[in-house]
């Protein structure tokens, strides 16, 4: 059976772990500078940025997954969002039974 490579490179490509090998996030030089966030705010905002890759309007990975991949607790990432939000830096939408979505800014 032949794989069409194409096909599978271009699959491959629109995955989270694809981009999390290969792929690099840039950041707005703003959020480094801003006062009113901690260290942990900016890895938060990093592993939300990998998750909203390739021109996607918003991501929606779990808090547990953030904090795995931001390597800090869950109590930490409830509240480096909570300051993003407040900062301006990203937009929640969540509803009660649902997956929350994270729209990350660049202002």
């Amino acid at each position: 059976m032949e794989i069409n490579r194409e096909k599978y490179d271009k699959q491959e490509k629109n995955t989270t772990t694809y981009w999390q090998k290969k792929g690099f996030v840039m950041l707005p030089h703003g959020i480094l500078f801003d006062d009113s966030l901690y260290s942990s705010d900016l890895m938060v905002y990093w592993v939300l940025m990998v998750h909203q890759f390739r021109g996607k309007k918003y991501c929606t990975p779990s808090q547990s997954l953030i904090s795995k991949e931001s390597k800090v607790c869950r109590r930490t990432v409830i509240s480096s969002l909570k300051r993003l939000e407040l900062s301006k830096w990203i937009e929640v939408e969540s509803k009660a039974g649902k997956v929350s979505k994270y729209f990350v800014k660049i202002k």
